[in-house]
C-alpha cells in the first residue's frame, strides 16, 4: 500500500504547494493589477499634470497677448489723440526726395513725396535715434510702444515710414523704408488691404525685420482720401515678464517650454528658445535618434488646432530617451506653445511599484514552500493510518475477485470510517456467498432455489431472483412454441407441394405462350413483306399517273395552239369577204364591164363564207378538245391525291406491322422470363418442402 501512502502525502503536500501557488499567481495576478492601475494612474496624473503646464504656458501666452492687444489699443489712443491735440497728420506741401526701400525685398526706388507734418511741423528725415523726432518720441515717451507715421507714396498704396522709433539693426532708425501693396509672392499686404478700405487693422504685423502685435489706422486728407497710416506696435518677443514666465516653468528634470514660428519665414525657428538654444535658431530641420522630424511635424500640425487644443509628438531624444511633445497654436501671434517631457523624468513611482511587486512574490514563494513542508509530514502520518487496514482488504477483495470465496474474512474494527469500510466489506462478502450457492443450484438445474434481495437498491439480488422467475417461465414457454412449430411446419410442407404443382402448370402454359408468339411474329414478318410489295406498286402507279398527266398537258397546250391558227383563219375569211363585198361594189360601178369581175368577186366571197364557216366548226371541235383535256386533267390530279393517300396508308400499315413484330419480339423475352422465375420458384418451393419435412421430424 506504498502508492496510497504517496498518493495521501502527494495529495496533502501537493494540494498545499498547489494552493501556495495558486496564492503566489494570485499575488502575481493582483500585484501586477495594482501595478498596472498605479501606473496607469501614475501615467494619466503625469499627462493630466504635463497637459496643464502646456496649457498654462498657453494661457500664459494667451493672456499676455491679450494684454499686449489691449496696450497697443490704449496706445494707438494715446497717439490720435496726441496727433489731434497738436493739430493732426497732414501733407504740408513741398517736395522731399526719398530713396525707398522694401522692407521684403530691400529693392530700391527713388520717389518725391509731400513733407508730411504734424500740426504744421515738418517731421524731417531724421535716422538717429539719438536726437528726437518730434510726435513719434513723444508718444514712445508716453506708451513705451514703437510708433510710426506712413505717407502714401502713390495711387498704388505702397505706404513710406517718414518718421518712425522702429529700430533696425544697425541701429538706425527704419526711416525710407517702406510697405509693399502686394507681396514678392503675389499675395496683397493684410495691412494695408484694411488701411486703403478706411478700416483700422488690429493684429500681427511684420515689422521691418520682426514680427509685432500692433495697429494701423488710415490718415485721411481733407477730402477723405487715405494719404498715410499711424501705426503703433509692440515687439512680441520684447515682453519680458512673458519670456521670464515661459523659461521658469518647470517640466521634470531635463524638461522645457519653448516657442516656435508657425508659418512664414518664423517656420521651425525659436521665438523664445529653451536653455542651450538661441531666439531665432532655426530647428525645423531637427531629427531625433530614429531619424523623425519631430520640429516640422510640431509645426506643420499646430495652425490646424483650435484654441486651447493640445496637440502631441512622440520621438526619441538622442540624449534623454523617449520623449513627448505636447503644442498649442497661438492664432494671433501665429506661435507655437510647445512643451517637451522626458519619459525617464517621471518613471520613478512605475519603478518603485515594481520593486514592491517582486518582494511580495519572492516573500509568498517562501512561505509557500515551507507550508508545503508542514503538510507533507502532516500526511505522511495519516497515510500510515489509513493505508494498513486498506491493504488488508485489498488482499481478500483481490481473492473474491478471483472467485474464491474460502479465504479468511476482513478483521479490521475501528470507530472511524475504516471501520465502517470493514463492516461494510464483511456484508459484501456474505452475500457474495449465497449468490454463489444460488448460481452452483442453477448450473445443476434446480430451478427450486431462490434467492431474497436485502432492499429495494439490491440490484444484484434482484436481478439473480428475476432471472430464476425468467429461466421458469421461459422452459414453459418453450415447450408451447415447439408443439405451434411442429403443427406450422407441417402445414407448410403442404403448401409447398401445391405450390410446386402449381408452378410446374404454368411453365406448361409459358411454353403454350412462346410457340404462339413464335408463329405471330413469322405473320408479322409475312405482313410486312407484302406491304413492301403494295409499296412498290404504288410508286410504279404514281408514276404512270404522272407520265399520263405530261402528255395530257401537252395535248391541252397543242389545242391552244389549233385555237389560235383557227382564229387567224377567220380574220383572213372576214378580210376576203370584205374584199368580195368591196369588188361587187365596184363591178357594179363599171356596169358592163365589169360584170366579168363581178362573177369573180360574188365567188370569192362565196369562198369566204364557206372558209368562214369551216373556222367555226374547227373552233366548236378545239373547244371540245379543250374541254376534255381540262377534265382529263381534273381527274388525274383526283388520281394522283388518292393513289397518294393509298401510299400513305400502306406505309402506316407497314409501321403498324413493324410495331406488332416489335411487340411479339418483347413478349417472348418476357415470357422466357417467366420461365425463368417460375423454375426458380419450382426449385424454391422444393427446398422449402424438404426443410419443412425436417422441421416437422425435428419437432416430433
Amino acid at each position: 500500500m506504498g502508492s496510497i501512502r504517496r498518493k495521501v502525502v502527494a495529495v496533502g503536500a501537493g494540494g498545499t504547494l498547489v494552493t501556495a501557488a495558486l496564492l503566489t499567481a494570485t499575488g502575481w495576478w493582483q500585484s501586477g493589477q495594482f501595478g498596472d492601475r498605479a501606473r496607469a494612474g501614475t501615467e494619466a496624473l503625469t499627462e493630466q499634470v504635463l497637459d496643464q503646464v502646456a496649457t498654462g504656458a498657453y494661457d500664459v501666452v494667451r493672456t499676455q497677448g491679450e494684454l499686449v492687444g489691449k496696450t497697443v489699443e490704449s496706445d494707438l489712443r494715446v497717439a490720435s489723440e496726441l496727433a489731434a491735440r497738436e493739430g493732426g497728420i497732414a501733407e504740408a506741401g513741398g517736395g522731399v526726395a526719398w530713396t525707398a526701400v522694401d522692407q521684403l525685398t530691400q529693392r530700391e526706388r527713388a520717389v518725391e513725396l509731400p513733407r508730411m507734418a504734424v500740426g504744421g511741423r515738418w517731421l524731417g528725415q531724421e535716422r538717429s535715434l539719438e536726437r528726437e523726432v518730434a510726435f513719434v518720441d513723444e508718444v514712445r515717451e508716453l506708451t513705451g510702444a514703437t510708433v510710426t507715421v506712413f505717407q502714401r507714396m502713390g495711387p498704388e498704396g505702397d505706404m513710406l515710414r517718414v518718421a518712425t522709433t522702429v529700430e533696425k539693426q544697425d541701429g538706425t532708425r527704419a526711416l525710407g523704408t517702406y510697405v509693399p501693396r502686394v507681396g514678392p509672392d503675389g499675395s496683397p499686404s493684410p495691412v494695408l488691404e484694411e488701411v486703403l478700405a478706411g478700416r483700422t487693422f488690429r493684429g500681427t504685423a511684420f515689422v521691418v525685420d520682426a514680427w509685432y502685435d500692433s495697429a494701423y489706422q488710415p490718415i485721411r486728407d481733407a477730402a477723405g482720401e487715405v494719404v498715410g497710416m499711424l501705426y503703433v506696435g509692440i515687439k512680441q518677443q520684447a515682453v519680458p515678464s512673458l519670456r521670464e514666465s515661459l523659461l521658469a516653468t518647470e517640466v521634470g528634470e531635463h524638461g522645457y517650454v519653448s516657442v516656435l514660428g508657425a508659418t512664414g519665414t518664423r517656420k521651425g525657428t525659436y521665438l523664445v528658445a529653451p536653455e542651450g538654444a538661441a531666439d531665432g535658431d532655426d530647428v525645423l530641420g531637427t531629427r531625433d535618434a530614429e531619424g523623425r522630424a519631430w520640429v516640422a511635424e510640431v509645426v506643420g500640425r499646430a495652425p490646424s488646432l483650435a484654441a486651447g487644443e493640445i496637440g502631441q509628438v512622440r520621438f526619441v531624444d538622442p540624449e534623454h530617451g523617449p520623449s513627448t511633445a505636447r503644442f498649442l497654436y497661438y492664432a494671433p501671434w501665429d506661435w507655437v506653445v510647445t512643451e517637451v517631457s522626458r519619459d525617464a523624468d517621471y518613471a520613478a513611482a512605475t519603478a518603485a511599484v515594481e520593486d514592491g511587486r517582486g518582494a511580495m512574490v519572492r516573500l509568498l514563494l517562501l512561505v509557500g514552500l515551507l507550508v508545503t513542508a508542514v503538510a507533507g509530514g502532516l500526511s505522511w502520518v495519516l497515510a500510515r493510518r489509513v493505508a494498513d487496514p486498506v491493504g488488508r482488504m485489498a488482499a481478500v477483495a483481490g481473492r473474491l475477485a478471483a472467485g474464491d470465496t474460502s479465504g479468511p474474512r476482513v478483521e479490521h474494527r475501528a470507530d472511524d470510517e475504516t471501520g465502517e469500510l470493514a463492516d461494510a466489506f464483511r456484508a459484501m462478502t456474505d452475500y457474495q456467498l449465497e449468490a454463489t450457492r444460488v448460481a452452483e443450484a442453477l448450473a445443476r438445474g434446480d430451478l427450486g432455489v431462490d434467492i431474497a434481495p436485502q432492499g429495494p437498491d439490491d440490484r444484484m439480488g434482484q436481478a439473480l431472483s428475476g432471472m430464476v422467475r425468467t429461466l421458469r417461465g421461459t422452459l414453459e414457454d418453450t415447450r408451447r412454441v415447439n408443439e405451434q412449430l411442429r403443427e406450422r411446419t407441417a402445414r407448410i410442407a403442404g403448401a409447398a407441394g401445391t405450390t410446386t404443382e402449381e408452378v410446374r402448370t404454368a411453365l406448361r402454359t409459358v411454353g403454350e405462350v412462346e410457340a404462339v408468339a413464335a408463329d405471330a411474329r413469322e405473320r408479322a414478318a409475312q405482313g410486312i413483306a407484302g406491304i413492301d410489295g403494295i409499296a412498290a406498286a404504288m410508286d410504279g402507279i404514281v408514276a404512270s399517273i404522272r407520265a399520263s398527266e405530261e402528255v395530257v398537258t401537252t395535248l391541252g397546250e397543242q389545242s391552244a395552239k389549233i385555237d389560235e391558227i383557227v382564229r387567224f383563219i377567220s380574220s383572213i375569211s372576214e378580210q376576203t369577204n370584205l374584199l368580195a363585198l368591196n369588188a361587187t361594189i365596184e363591178a357594179a360601178r363599171a356596169g358592163d364591164a365589169g360584170k366579168g369581175f363581178a362573177v369573180v368577186a360574188s365567188e370569192v366571197k362565196q369562198l369566204a363564207q364557206e372558209s368562214a364557216a369551216s373556222t367555226e366548226r374547227i373552233s366548236a371541235l378545239v373547244e371540245g378538245i379543250g374541254a376534255s383535256v381540262a377534265e382529263a386533267v381534273r381527274g388525274i390530279e383526283v388520281s394522283r391525291g388518292e393513289v397518294t393517300a393509298g401510299a400513305t396508308t400502306v406505309e402506316a400499315a407497314g409501321r403498324a406491322f413493324a410495331s406488332i413484330e416489335e411487340a411479339v419480339r418483347e413478349l417472348a423475352e418476357q415470357v422466357g422470363a417467366v420461365r425463368g422465375s417460375a423454375a426458380r420458384i419450382d426449385e424454391a418451393a422444393r427446398v422449402i418442402g424438404d426443410q419443412a419435412g425436417g422441421l416437422v421430424e425435428a419437432a416430433g
